[in-house]
């Protein structure tokens, strides 16, 4: 760039753990949204990459046409069947930073369902965890709200693959400890829209949400302290809680939990909300701590955004990095919480 024609691109691994259909697709929908809403004006743009573009484009479509026919079952859309990274990149002109989140069939994390021939699958997918700065755990909200006796509480535990979420959860930890650089751990509870009242909802349980979600994991929150505590050299950890309505105009009819053979599975029936289109909200959040992070990353070691590549910086790096700091800079909003 200026002398030298050489493109900046610059990426940073995310990471991420969840059970099967738990809405990771539309988490990252909802992120890509807004962060568009937040760039808006600026020379900067937010964009799917790659085979990522066709994939959302692809779950855009599945829902336009679920809420036109004025239905939404969240257990019909499209699931995860092979590993695929994930593509969002800010950018302006040849200036590129993109965030690569690694998804993967949701089942893999439970060793009794992961294929015993996808192993070596599954060892890599651990190893680009360990590499994330960013470590995201999506939550079915309504498995967490619409549980309320002993038999459902257990259920709800095995549905969200709690357990199996702290181990990944302690390695991603060790791995960031390994590494001397600071990480980032964000629950984040999606299909919130039938919890919250400031984006259409009439009931606001917002605050027994982020209770339970504390309690169902809480010995994933403990495994990640004491990993921090037990170390010697302790680079900045943080743990943060940020709810997402990630269609927004959807809302629990009828929840129930049936039962399946040897266990209890969750079923809920979904109203849709005049006009019936997407309005996410809460993934502005989750854009603007991601940039926090970065920044957080790069001072820690001692450099800018783009100082790796300084000899060649010009006024479009200049314009990307000037467009996360004012990202990083901008308040989380009052659904973040700070674990």
């Amino acid at each position: 760039m200026g002398e030298n024609n050489q493109a900046t691109v610059i990426e940073y691994k995310i990471g991420i753990v969840g059970p099967t259909r738990v809405g990771k697709t539309s988490m990252i929908t909802s992120l890509l949204e807004q962060g568009k809403e937040l760039l808006a004006g600026t020379d900067v743009s937010i964009e799917a990459v790659g085979k990522t573009k066709a994939r959302i484009n692809r779950y855009r479509d599945e829902l336009r046409g679920s809420l036109m026919a004025d239905e939404f079952n969240p257990g019909g859309m499209s699931g995860t069947q092979e590993p695929f990274t994930i593509e969002l990149a800010m950018s302006v002109g040849s200036s590129k930073l993109t965030w690569a989140i690694l998804d993967y069939p949701g089942g893999w994390i439970d060793e009794e369902s992961r294929p015993s021939d996808r192993q070596n699958d599954w060892n890599n997918c651990q190893a680009w965890i360990k590499e994330s700065i960013v470590l995201l755990v999506p939550i079915d909200s309504a498995v967490v709200m619409e549980s309320s006796t002993k038999a459902e509480l257990q259920a709800a535990n095995t549905t969200l693959q709690i357990s199996q979420a702290g181990e990944v959860a302690r390695e991603w930890v060790k791995g960031r400890i390994k590494k001397g650089e600071p990480g980032l751990l964000i629950l984040v509870p999606v299909k919130c829209e039938t919890y919250f009242s400031d984006n259409g909802g009439k009931r606001d349980k917002s605050a027994d949400l982020v209770d339970r979600i504390q309690k169902l994991y809480q010995d994933l929150l403990n495994a990640v302290r004491q990993e921090i505590d037990g170390a010697t050299n302790k680079p900045e950890i943080l743990i943060q809680y940020h709810p997402i309505d990630t269609i927004g105009c959807v809302e629990i009819k009828d929840a129930r939990w049936i039962e399946e053979g040897v266990r209890l599975g969750f079923q809920a029936d979904y109203l849709v909300r005049p006009p019936r289109q997407p309005r996410p909200k809460g993934a502005d959040g989750l854009l603007i701590s991601i940039c926090r992070q970065i920044a957080s990353l790069e001072k820690n070691k001692k450099r800018g955004i783009f100082s790796r590549v300084w000899r060649w910086a010009t006024e479009e790096d200049e314009k990307l990095n000037k467009a996360i700091e004012k990202l990083q800079s901008k308040d989380l909003g009052t659904r973040v919480k700070h674990l």
